[in-house]
């Protein structure tokens, strides 16, 4: 059982957010450039914690974590002024004169559940966009990182403090249920599938939205028609080893066409060699979060291995799970129902499996439980990749490389099992923010149309129903229309009124009504 108390955490939380403080632009500008302070003069200590927890070099740290936060916070202040301006949209046309737009407005106060992978840039990340769509917001770090967690916690408080508007809970399974067991304005969890099943169910009992950030099995089909097979086998090897393969979206396995696996085999198996050496274990090779996965992951190998897979690099014994290190490893001809193939492997180990043709591959992919994340498809024939994408469901799709949509301007996120919502960059201030409808329609009998539109239906000789369906169905909707063009048609409409009623001083005394209405 978790000793925190939820409520003290989040009331001062509620206390800002309803204070209205978070909705202006200001606010949210200082907040962003006090995030981005804070991720720049802190980024020595957040590479340490990297370092200690996952055996991240300073390089990648800065590369895949530091500058994904800083990029997002610099996006967000290049554009939040326009994303925050309400959308307009076209009006129904039996509702004239009317003014119709979306407003994106604050969601209110948030969670963020982080995972151990890329501890901070998951964690920081959507809090940024928690920050951009005006909210207030409580991280919840992966316990599974405890010295990024706590120097998240650390460094939040140091540069947001007091806890109004940025707060960081610690803990495991004991906070998050306790967590979990309050209402939010929404949840972004990133996580494993098993995770994320309880997330929503805990999320169902409050009624809370949720974002998924999930995972899956994530494969590359290899055409027969290759593009260069140097730099397919660069960007393969890369996506499949960064963070010792602990990403969401790294290639699970590869499908590769039966005249190419060769050619392609060796040429992974050789750059793997030139990027870590003939022993990786003394490279800047990263580490596995915890001896447990690692565990895990050197079980899998042990049971191929057992099966007759055939290991092309790496394997069992270059692994030393009690150290937390498994060398990256590719294997072929994996035993049918082996855990290499049925579960998603989330570490440094490909494996690669042989079809005759696309069509084959396509069923392969298909027949995998659940739906991708990712897919990756390198073929020098656009139509092949049409075709894969036509065919096989994904989250997102590369055609020739590897991971980098997920640092591009496109939405990020999974497809059915793979999780739902989007993030990044105008995504994830849609997802941060609530779309409300607004409409003002200007309240005078002018606009009534006879008032055919209100009970009872058989005014008119019986016919105001039937001129009111009529109306529906003729009237083209009414564009976007700025505020002068709005009043101006009005003031016509005002005009024309006041000509049928009333005559000549009928349009003095509606002009004079307009202009009231206009001025304010």
């Amino acid at each position: 059982m978790s000793g925190l108390n939820v409520p003290e955490v989040v009331n001062p939380m509620r206390a800002q957010f309803d204070s209205g403080r978070t909705r202006s632009y200001t606010w949210r500008v200082e907040a962003l450039k006090q995030a981005k302070k804070m991720v720049t003069e802190r980024s020595d200590q957040l590479a340490a914690a990297l370092a200690s927890d996952l055996g991240k070099t300073t390089e990648e740290a800065t590369i895949t974590e530091m500058s994904v936060v800083l990029h997002e916070i610099d996006e967000a202040l290049a554009n939040l002024k326009e994303w925050m301006k309400p959308v307009q949209r076209p009006s129904p046309g039996v509702a004239m004169p009317c003014y119709s737009e979306v407003r994106q407005e604050p969601r209110g106060v948030v969670l963020v559940i982080s995972p151990f992978n890329y501890p901070v840039s998951l964690a920081l990340g959507p809090m940024v966009s928690a920050i951009t769509g005006g909210n207030v917001c409580v991280i919840k770090p992966s316990e599974l990182c405890p010295s990024v967690s706590s120097c998240i916690k650390r460094i939040v408080g140091e540069y947001f403090p007091g806890g109004g508007t940025i707060s960081v809970v610690e803990g495991g399974i004991p906070e998050n249920t306790a967590l979990m067991a309050q209402p939010w304005d929404l949840v972004f969890f990133t996580g494993s599938g098993r995770v994320g099943k309880i997330i929503a169910r805990a999320a169902a009992d409050t009624l809370t939205p949720v974002v998924l950030e999930l995972g899956g099995k994530s494969p590359v089909v290899v055409d027969k028609d290759l593009p260069d097979l140097t730099t397919m086998a660069n960007r393969i090897a890369w996506g499949k080893t960064i963070n010792a393969g602990q990403t969401c979206v790294a290639p699970d396995y590869m499908v590769c066409h039966k005249d190419q696996v060769e050619n392609v085999s060796k040429a992974i198996v050789s750059r793997l060699d030139f990027m870590f050496g003939k022993d990786p274990s003394q490279s800047d090779f990263s580490r596995i979060v915890s001896t447990q996965h690692a565990q895990r992951l050197y079980d899998m190998i042990v049971e191929a291995e057992k099966g007759g897979a055939q290991v092309l690099c790496g394997g069992s014994a270059k692994c030393d799970p009690t150290n937390k290190y498994i060398a990256p490893t590719v294997i072929a001809k994996a035993p049918k129902g082996s855990r290499v193939l049925t579960e998603e492997i989330f570490g440094p180990i490909l494996v690669i499996r042989e079809v005759d043709d696309m069509s084959q591959a396509i069923q392969t992919v298909n027949d995998m439980e659940g739906t991708p994340l990712a897919i990756y498809i390198f073929t020098s024939n656009k139509a092949v990749c049409d075709k894969v994408l036509d065919r096989c469901p994904s989250g997102g799709a590369i055609r020739n490389d590897v991971l980098l949509h997920f640092a591009a301007n496109l939405p990020f996120g999974g497809l059915g099992t793979s999780g739902y919502g989007n993030a990044h960059s105008d995504w994830s201030w849609r997802t941060f923010t609530h779309e409300r409808a607004f409409m003002f329609k200007p309240c005078h009998p002018a606009f009534e149309f006879g008032d055919i539109r209100y009970a009872p239906y058989a005014k008119y000789g019986g016919n105001s129903g039937k001129a009111f369906i009529a109306l529906i169905k003729l009237l083209p909707n009414i564009p976007v229309l700025n505020t002068r063009l709005i009043w101006t048609s009005i003031g016509m409409v005002g005009v024309g009124y006041g000509m049928a009623a009333f005559g000549p001083a009928g349009v003095r005394v509606s002009l004079r009504r307009e202009s009231y209405h206009t001025s304010v």
